[in-house]
């Protein structure tokens, strides 16, 4: 994740043992703002890079969340994004036993955490169980969402702040859901 002369560009480097060789090019669409990218590989060895970028289109300041995989030397996309229409604040990425991946997120616009899974079968994301998956639509969690997929179980954890809304206290806790496909 670099400054480049327009806005943020993310790159992949891989190290060599002396230097670090760039996969491809930036990533990224445009010249918008992007966020730092997760990346973790597969078990044949392929990186697999998930990354958010603000679209300046909408006056919300909306973002999309992109997914590549370093396949055959390039970059190849899964899917055209993950979503769209999220002001994404923080998000993570696991793979299932196959190398599909599960990428989870918060959004800032209604303060939930959704997860998403991408199907090679079908070349398309989709939602995994009910969605948000966070429990109380409106109270900001709090610290990054993370998930994580061993044993063919997705564990999904979050925390949240404590808070008083409408004059009830909500407690912080660090919340988990597990969810077997």
């Amino acid at each position: 994740y670099e400054k480049t002369g327009t806005g943020v560009g993310v790159f992949v480097k891989q190290w060599d043992g002396t230097q670090w060789i760039p996969l491809g090019s930036a990533l990224n669409f445009g010249s918008s703002g992007a966020k730092p990218p997760v990346i973790t590989t597969d078990a044949l060895g392929n990186f697999v890079v998930v990354w958010s970028e603000y679209n300046h289109i909408h006056t919300t300041e909306s973002s999309y969340i992109y997914a590549k995989r370093w396949t055959n030397g390039s970059w190849q996309p899964l899917g055209n994004f993950v979503t769209d229409n999220a002001r994404t604040y923080a998000l993570d990425l696991a793979l299932d036993s196959e190398g599909n991946p599960y990428v989870i997120w918060q959004n800032d616009i209604d303060k939930a955490i959704y997860v998403k899974h991408w199907k090679a079968a079908e070349n398309r994301w989709r939602f995994i169980g009910p969605n948000p998956i966070s429990n109380l639509q409106g109270i900001k969690t709090g610290g990054s969402p993370n998930v994580d997929f061993r044993n063919n179980t997705l564990v999904a954890t979050w925390n949240r702040p404590s808070v008083v809304i409408n004059g009830i206290s909500y407690n912080g806790r660090i919340l988990t859901k597990r969810y077997i496909p």
